[in-house]
């Protein structure tokens, strides 16, 4: 079975992280669009279209939280995975289960790919 090509937005601070995960979804066969922080992730989010977005928690200024916040209150239909190298959070920002998961730093392409299919699939059966 072909998987369908997404439109990926990865937020990391981490430059060496961002280029890695770009590079892991770009074998997968995902077109992406890499930001270093969430200000400018927020003001991408508000003008082009995305399937997912693989968000870092922990950045300087406008951390994780507030882009899954924003996400929430503003786009009902991307999913988004976590990517941290703590514990998952719960509280503020949280998204539903079918448009949300964790994936813990640092993560395989494996487990990048897994990720993914849970969070379509769950679309899929809602």
């Amino acid at each position: 079975m072909q998987q369908e090509t997404l439109r990926i937005l990865v937020v990391d601070d981490e430059s060496d992280v961002l280029e890695i995960t770009c590079r892991m979804l770009k074998r997968l066969q995902h077109e992406t669009v890499a930001v270093g922080g969430g200000a400018e992730a927020i003001q991408l989010l508000q003008t082009e279209p995305f399937d997912l977005a693989v968000v870092d928690t922990n950045m300087p200024g406008v951390d994780g939280n507030a882009v899954r916040r924003f996400i929430k209150e503003n786009l009902p239909d991307l999913k988004v995975i976590t990517a941290s190298a703590m514990p998952p959070e719960t509280g503020e920002g949280q998204l539903e289960p079918e448009r949300h998961t964790y994936l813990r730093k640092p993560y395989q392409i494996v487990e990048l790919q897994g990720a993914i299919e849970r969070l379509m699939q769950r679309s899929l059966s809602i």
